[in-house]
């Protein structure tokens, strides 16, 4: 009985001791490894902490590759482009404001000449108030009002994007306005229409008549107008008007004339500018004397290209013949003036008139003489000399 109590003994001994072992290793095995996992400040040992004669372990545990990683997000974010800062505009009519882009731009990695600008802009009305354009090279923006009518704000978006691909954007707004601030501006009224016959003139509008400031002289204002292609303006010292028109045109066009004072505040009014037409006569050039043979075929072009002689800038041209000619026939065959009839063995000189339009215009017509073939015919004697 002894003998097998002292077995149960041994057994539990061994069994506690195998245990310890384990345990050591375990502890051992735990504090010879690096730290793997991060939020883990305090590990204790797998040995009960209440028990004060046990020792107790205490590891710091560090995530290493979470460090790194919020090393790499840092330089991550230096690398990205950063675009801010940019200024609202206020434009008035036909104003062009520029902008260094450079100077609201940056990268950490890539130099400003790497960079990339790109507008995003959509325009709320139609036609588009605003002109925009980037300079590729200095990455300078030229925002234009071009509309003229419009009034408002519009919304503009600049990208900006550096030799990876990163991004930034940025906003500002343009705000457009007349340009007419001050109440005490000038005032533009009662224009009258003008018109005045094709090739002539008109200088009747002395434009001081019809502009008003309390604060400026008529001489103190400055005159532009616009929307003529056709029509010639000229305004000279005195304000006065002159209109004139391209050559040969006749038709209408809207002009509008604008006032601007010294503080820069103007108004306008606009007139119609009617040209009317007038029947221009129709050109001849010189015409030249022509030559023909002697018992010339039917056919044969008497004047070649005889439609280039004549124009008239009214319409087309329809040319006659307008001589009755005694000896030979004429008539236009296209654009050439050809020979229709011709009397056998005829030579001499008559003069062909031609008409177009109304207007006439002559040349002389030389038939030239041929020496004919000749035979001699003899009978009884007698000979005969028989000339073709």
């Amino acid at each position: 009985m002894r003998n097998k109590n002292n077995i149960a003994i041994m057994s539990v001994l061994i069994a506690l001791v195998a245990l310890v072992i384990l345990i050591l290793s375990l502890t051992f095995i735990i504090m010879s490894q690096p730290a793997t996992r991060a939020g883990i400040e305090n590990m204790i040992s797998p040995l009960d902490a209440k028990d004060s004669t046990i020792p107790q372990n205490v590891i710091n545990i560090h995530d290493v590759n979470d460090e790194d990683d919020d090393e790499d997000d840092d330089e991550d974010d230096d690398e990205d482009p950063i675009i801010s800062g940019l200024p609202d505009m206020a434009l008035t009519f036909g104003e062009v404001r520029t902008l260094d882009l450079d100077s609201y731009a940056s990268d950490d990695e890539d130099s400003h000449s790497e960079l990339t600008f790109t507008i995003i802009y959509t325009p709320t009305v139609s036609p588009d108030p605003l002109t925009l354009t980037i300079d590729t090279s200095t990455h300078v923006l030229t925002v234009t009002e071009s509309n003229g009518v419009w009034t408002g704000t519009q919304a503009v978006t600049i990208r900006v994007e550096d030799t990876d691909g990163n991004r930034d954007e940025d906003s500002f707004t343009v705000t457009i306005s007349d340009g007419s601030t001050s109440p005490t501006g000038p005032t533009v009224a009662g224009l009258p229409d003008v018109t005045f016959a094709e090739d002539g003139s008109d200088n009747s509008i002395d434009l001081d008549d019809y502009v008003t400031d309390p604060d400026h002289t008529d001489a103190e204002m400055t005159w532009t107008f616009s929307g003529n292609t056709n029509v010639i303006i000229n305004i000279d010292s005195n304000n006065v008007v002159s209109f004139t028109a391209t050559s040969d045109w006749n038709g209408a066009e809207t002009i509008t004339f604008r006032a601007t004072d010294p503080d820069s505040n103007f108004d306008e009014d606009t007139i119609t500018v009617t040209v009317t037409p007038v029947s221009d006569p129709t050109i001849w050039l010189p015409l030249s004397d022509q030559t023909i043979d002697e018992d010339s075929a039917v056919g044969t072009v008497v004047y070649s290209n005889i439609a280039s002689m004549v124009s008239d800038v009214d319409g087309p041209v329809t040319i006659n013949v307008a001589s009755s000619n005694t000896h030979f026939s004429v008539e236009i065959v296209g654009s050439d003036l050809v020979l229709t009839q011709l009397n056998k063995n005829w030579y001499g000189f008559e003069t062909v008139t031609l008409e177009a339009n109304g207007e006439t215009a002559s040349f002389r017509l030389n038939v030239n003489q041929l020496i004919d073939d000749c035979i001699e015919i003899c009978s009884y004697g007698t000979c005969y000399t028989y000339c073709d």
